[in-house]
């Protein structure tokens, strides 16, 4: 190896710390800048984590086993001693089992390369026996092994090859990504995550474009000039790998000049990006929408906007060797180049059809509101024509200006009120006044006809995409008159991810009584709308389970705050809650079993209607007596799960004996109690904890009456202005509160570990995440054990204090 640089003032050294530095001479500075270090991190040192396990700063612990492995000794491994490798779950059955795929994986330094290739590796079990550390393991693995050539400037990241290794699994194992997924994976054009980060600034603010449903959008820029638009995925949004994939793959095989370039997408860890051709002038809404930038559309260029959607569509449908059905068109999901090209964005949800399918159902109906078809929202029937109805939407926005919510006179939104004009013959009084012109008015008139057939409530009254652009384009002025649209009612909710088609029903209060019970199908709604009590199933797992809990109502993707039958779901949908004969909240499935319930003890005999159960405004579920000026008999905010909202408390109080923790689910779809626990610990000092399994693993440092001294600024701050703290040495008291009553906003510890701090934002319609809690991985009880610092900004990360040194 030698360098492709021949300048004397560039050098790699071997310092005595066992780091490589490649350093260059700055003649501006006059000194050596540091341009990359070897190791970088503590997982670059080999045999981190020890056989068959991954190392990643972003989790907490850094160290996890691979998928089908655990860790050998259980209390070393919760204890950070990770060299002592991890095990297989369950034993190779020979039969049935199969690869999956992983990157960036270093195989033992003494492993046997097999000449098989990658395309032949899943089919065949090659045994490699590697001794690591004096232990000899036998792993059917197969390696393949890819060497990227040495240029004069570093290649782009589509060329930089990676070790790949095919770890053999069992076919059943917990977690596993299916078979399908592991193809398709491996057609997939990836980036670094670091290189995406750097291309967008760290995603910095400055150059975030916009948000999604899924997550934000950041402008960025590869090392060799390119502009890209990169997608970074929320993991509170509800897509998840199969939608990403599904997204990839799907759209990485379309070529057309009004559909969006997908240039490649990144899986590393939890991250899931998309990295996209960058659209300068970003998405329709922004300019159609937009009092001031609208006026940029004329009505030439809005017609060339339609049409172009429309042929986009058409390539969809039927011209592309795919038939895909978008299932989620919508102005924000239409972009713009530089000329004002539309081109169609966002393949996560849609479906490829066989070449004889024409429809399909489905149980989970995934898109938005107002732009959805009838038949799709209540049935969750989709085809063809359900893409046309939501094109025939977008017509009527482009044409009036009008978003498809907005309430036009007696309250009417879009579809009704341009239903209503045109039965008056005052199509004009639709019309955007920026694009009204008399020599306009014919064609005007035509695509409000055609977006009215479009928006008809029976499927087959709609014409075909290719029918749209033949009546678009030619003079024919005979066109069939549109039958009533379908008005479909948005609940107050722009986007929604409904798990089931039978949970639509609300009986819109916010209480229960004994002769009021919630089935099913029915939901509480709190007084100010923002919160739902009912069942639900979790956005993207595989069974139908069903949970009795608390969400945000308003929210575009489901956000769950609470759980009560969290270990006991019910396997269908007849379950019931009520109140029972004792007073007492609780639910009952279909054989009327019981499956959870408040559990609590009235203070007098119960009779009927002694007790009844209000949801408020702040996400509190509470029982009360009708007696005894309605005391509090039991409530949800005193037996929190994984959320802590506004007017909640977490601490703890000898004299009470209370003690409220947060509890994490066991993964993103199993609200299950999970491993985490996070809440205040009194001895031997007064600080906020995360423990795994009962082992601690995070540690705020002691509160000193103002902060918590072991916090970075940052977050210290947070405290010391977001919060009530509570501290009372005679009663043994310490709670924390918000300072803010704001229902938006809420702290959640999630199946990782990790404490989000998230506020909900007006403005982009997401959960924006405020602070993490670990926030590096120097956060991490005993990283670096005692009279030891940690920095991520040194290597190594962790060294001995002033006057001690490492014992040899």
């Amino acid at each position: 190896m030698s360098f492709a640089n021949d300048s004397f003032m560039y050098h790699m050294n071997l310092d005595p710390n066992g780091a490589i530095y490649f350093r260059s001479w700055s003649t501006s500075k006059r000194v050596w800048t540091i341009d990359a270090i070897i190791p970088s991190t503590t997982c670059d040192v080999y045999n981190r984590c020890g056989p068959f396990a991954s190392c990643s700063l972003k989790e907490v612990p850094l160290c996890n086993c691979i998928k089908g492995f655990v860790p050998r000794n259980n209390t070393e491994w919760n204890g950070g001693s990770w060299s002592n490798e991890c095990v297989r779950k369950v034993p190779l059955q020979c039969k049935g089992d199969g690869f999956i795929k992983m990157q960036k994986m270093k195989v033992p330094a003494n492993a046997e390369q097999s000449l098989v290739n990658e395309k032949n590796c899943p089919k065949q079990s090659i045994m490699v026996t590697a001794p690591v550390l004096g232990v000899a393991f036998v792993a059917a693995i197969c390696v393949l092994l890819a060497y990227r050539k040495l240029k004069k400037r570093p290649a782009p990241e589509k060329d930089r090859s990676a070790e790949l290794l095919y770890k053999r699994m069992e076919e059943l194992t917990s977690g596993n990504e299916s078979a399908s997924n592991q193809v398709k994976l491996k057609d997939l054009p990836l980036f670094e995550f670091k290189m995406l980060a750097i291309a967008t600034d760290s995603f910095s603010p400055g150059n975030k474009l916009g948000q999604g449903g899924f997550g934000p959008v950041y402008k960025g820029k590869l090392p060799e000039g390119q502009e890209i638009a990169v997608k970074r995925l929320s993991r509170a949004s509800g897509q998840g790998l199969e939608e990403l994939i599904n997204e990839v793959v799907v759209i990485s095989k379309l070529q057309h000049r009004n559909l969006v370039k997908l240039l490649g997408c990144c899986i590393e860890g939890v991250e899931r990006l998309l990295v996209y051709e960058y659209m300068p002038k970003k998405s329709l809404d922004a300019y159609l929408f937009d009092p001031l930038k609208q006026k940029i559309l004329d009505w030439k260029t809005r017609f060339n906007i339609i049409e172009g959607i429309c042929r986009g569509l058409l390539y969809l449908h039927r011209d592309s060797r795919l038939k895909i059905i978008h299932r989620d068109l919508k102005a924000s999901n239409i972009l713009l180049d530089d000329n004002l090209n539309p081109k169609i964005s966002d393949f996560g949800l849609a479906r490829v059809f066989r070449a004889n399918e024409d429809e399909a159902n489905t149980r989970r109906v995934v898109g938005t509101y107002g732009y959805m078809s009838p038949e799709y929202a209540m049935e969750g029937f989709f085809s063809e024509k359900s893409d046309v109805f939501s094109l025939g939407v977008i017509f009527l926005e482009i044409i009036s200006g009008r978003r498809n919510s907005y309430k036009e006179e007696n309250n009417l939104n879009l579809l009704p009120y341009a239903w209503k004009l045109w039965n008056e013959v005052e199509v004009a009084s639709l019309a955007d006044p920026v694009v009204l012109d008399e020599s306009f008015m014919q064609e005007i008139t035509k695509c409000v006809q055609i977006g009215l057939l479009c928006v008809q409530e029976v499927a087959n009254d709609r014409p075909s995409v290719s029918t749209v652009i033949w009546m678009l384009t030619t003079e024919n002025t005979n066109l069939p008159e549109p039958k009533q649209p379908a008005f479909i009612a948005r609940r107050g909710v722009s986007e929604v991810d409904c798990s089931e088609l039978n949970q639509k029903v609300s009986i819109n209060d916010d209480s229960i009584t004994f002769s009021t019970p919630v089935k099913d199908s029915e939901t509480l709604l709190s007084n100010n709308g923002i919160f739902r009590f009912g069942f639900f199933t979790p956005v993207n797992s595989t069974g139908h389970l069903r949970y009795v809990g608390i969400w945000y109502a308003k929210v575009p993707v489901q956000t769950v705050v609470w759980v009560a039958n969290k270990d006991t779901p019910i396997n269908h949908t007849s379950g019931v809650v009520s109140i029972s004969d004792d007073g007492n909240l609780v639910v009952k499935d279909g054989l009327n079993r019981l499956i959870w319930s408040t559990n609590v003890t009235l203070p007098v005999a119960p009779i009927p209607n002694a007790t009844w159960v209000q949801l408020t405004d702040t996400g509190n579920l509470r029982l009360q007596e009708n007696r005894n000026k309605g005391e509090i008999l039991w409530e949800s905010f005193k037996h929190p799960y994984n959320s802590f909202l506004a007017t909640m408390i977490i601490g703890t109080s000898n004299r009470t004996g209370e003690n409220l923790k947060l509890t994490s689910w066991r993964s993103y779809t199993d609200p299950s109690t999970g491993n985490y626990t996070a809440g205040i610990s009194l001895f031997p000092f007064r600080e906020l904890m995360i423990w795994k399994s009962n082992v601690t693993i995070w540690r705020s440092g002691p509160w000193n009456g103002q902060i918590f001294v072991g916090l970075e600024d940052e977050v210290a701050l947070l405290f010391l202005d977001g919060y009530n703290i509570i501290s009372d040495n005679n009663e043994g008291t310490f709670t924390v509160s918000y300072a803010t009553d704001s229902p938006m906003y809420h702290m959640n510890l999630d199946p990782d570990g990790v404490l989000y701090i998230r506020s909900w934002s007006t403005s982009t319609r997401a959960w924006e995440i405020g602070n993490t809690i670990p926030t590096t991985t120097c956060d991490v009880y005993g990283r670096c054990g005692p009279f030891a610092s940690c920095s991520v900004k040194e290597v190594p990360v962790c060294k001995c204090v002033n006057g001690v040194c490492a014992e040899e």
